[in-house]
C-alpha cells in the first residue's frame, strides 16, 4: 500500500460517515481534527475507545445530533490503524552500510500529521486532502497554509518542492523607517492610506 492510498483511507474514515451538518462549519471541522488526533495520541485502540473522556473539551461535537458521528469517525481512523499497522513496513537503503532496511512505521504518528497537514475547515478541505491536494486559494491563509505544509513535512522528512525548487520556510524580519533622512516628515501622517 502506497502512502497516498493510506493517507485516503485515513481521511474517507472522517468524511464519509454520516454527520449531518457536522462539517458544515469551520469550528467543528477544526475541532474533529484537533479531537482525531488526540484520540490517536492516546494509544487507545478501537476496542477501548471511550469517547466519553473527550466530551467535556469538545461541547459542540458531543451534542446529541453530532455525537454518533464522532465516535464513528474516532473509531473508523482507528480501525485504519489497526487494519493496516502489521503490514504496512517500509523498506530503505542504507547507502552507507550498503544494505536493506525493512520496518514498520507508526501509523498512529502518521495518522496525526495528515490530519495536521493542513487546516482544513470545511467536507471540500478534507476531500480535498483525500485527494491529495491542498487549496491555497485564500491569498492571507497560502503562506500560512505553505508554513504549516513545509513544517509536517519536515517532520516527516519528506521535501516539498514547486516547479522542481524545494520551498523553505525562513523567518523574515522586515522594518522601514518612515521619515526622510534628515527630515520630521512621517509619510503615513501624509498619506492615511498607507497600510
Amino acid at each position: 500500500m502506497e502512502l497516498y492510498e493510506l493517507q485516503s483511507c485515513f481521511l474517507a474514515s472522517v468524511v464519509h460517515v454520516y454527520g449531518g451538518k457536522l462539517l458544515s462549519a469551520k469550528r467543528r471541522v477544526r475541532a474533529l481534527c484537533d479531537l482525531l488526533r488526540r484520540v490517536l495520541s492516546s494509544e487507545c485502540n478501537s476496542d477501548h475507545l471511550d469517547m466519553s473522556v473527550y466530551a467535556e473539551d469538545y461541547e459542540e461535537l458531543f451534542y446529541s445530533n453530532y455525537r454518533i458521528s464522532v465516535c464513528e469517525a474516532a473509531e473508523n481512523v482507528l480501525n485504519v490503524v489497526e487494519r493496516f499497522a502489521e503490514d504496512f513496513q517500509v523498506t530503505l537503503a542504507d547507502n552507507e552500510r550498503g544494505r536493506w532496511l525493512r520496518g514498520n512505521l507508526d501509523l498512529r504518528k502518521i495518522a496525526m500529521l495528515i490530519f495536521s497537514l493542513s487546516d482544513a475547515s470545511s467536507r471540500s478541505d478534507l476531500l480535498a486532502l483525500e485527494e491529495g491536494r491542498i487549496e491555497l486559494s485564500h491569498p492571507d491563509a497560502g503562506s500560512e497554509a505553505l508554513q504549516r505544509i513545509v513544517s509536517v513535512c519536515r517532520t516527516l522528512g519528506v521535501q516539498v518542492q514547486f516547479n522542481e525548487q524545494a520551498i523553505r520556510s525562513e523567518p523574515l524580519s522586515i522594518s522601514v523607517d518612515t521619515r526622510a533622512s534628515g527630515s520630521d516628515i512621517d509619510w503615513f501622517q501624509l498619506h492615511p492610506s498607507i497600510r
